[in-house]
């Protein structure tokens, strides 16, 4: 049975584990010329990564705000970082919850659980947000890639170009429980310049997750400027 994504997020409860802050979105910053010493930082659905990311915005000079549709997430999070603005929100449905403009609005693995409609929303409700010359920067799952390959196979894998291209993409890793959906590129780009972003630039990340490589994920990082 296919469940709605707020009901599934709302639903969810930390396990125990550890996290650490996303290399590609930091090398991004870098890239992107997004400073963010001094600047206020907002991050949308901080509680799966545990906040890993908000805390390193912090260490690295920004004013770091952040909010998740989860209120155990918003509530584990204050207890550790009391020193850190978080609150709940619905990013398809809720207008932003904090008093002041953004210099950067970014977040990852949140996109695609919105119908297009909040989509839309959404987009305009961080322009509203945004700073004039402010950023916002979001991720999603461009396509996962599997292989046939013999799963205990246990020699390394020659990456092959070619058959990678050839790879079956007519699912997604854990879609059958997990309400992940697929996205347009062009689409999005189109919501976003409508609102009256600019597009800055777009990178892809993949990444093989099997470990008899059997199969990829194809991340998307698109940054768009107010």
């Amino acid at each position: 049975m296919t469940i709605d994504s707020s009901t599934y997020w709302k639903s969810l409860r930390l396990g125990s584990g550890s996290s650490c802050p996303n290399v590609a979105l930091f090398r991004l910053f870098g890239f992107g010329g997004v400073d963010i010493e001094g600047k206020r930082v907002l991050e949308i659905g901080f509680g799966a990564n545990r906040g890993a990311d908000l805390v390193e915005c912090k260490a690295r000079g920004a004013i770091a705000y952040g909010v998740d549709i989860n209120d155990s997430y918003v509530g584990d999070f204050r207890n550790h970082h009391p020193d850190i603005s978080v609150t709940t929100m619905n990013a398809g449905l809720d207008p932003y919850p904090f008093d002041t403009k953004f210099d950067l609005i970014y977040h990852r693995d949140v996109i695609y659980y919105l119908t297009d409609a909040q989509i839309e929303f959404h987009i305009r409700n961080s322009f509203d947000a945004l700073s004039s010359g402010g950023f916002l920067i979001f991720q999603f799952i461009e396509k996962d890639l599997y292989l046939n390959r013999n799963h205990s196979q246990r020699t390394s894998y020659k990456f092959n170009l070619t058959e990678l291209r050839n790879a079956s993409s007519e699912k997604i890793f854990r879609g059958e429980e997990n309400p992940i959906r697929l996205l347009n590129i062009d689409w999005l780009i189109n919501v976003a310049v409508e609102s009256g972003l600019n597009i800055k630039g777009s990178k892809t990340v993949l990444e093989s997750y099997a470990l008899d490589e059997s199969f990829y994920r194809m991340d998307r990082y698109s940054m768009f400027q107010k």
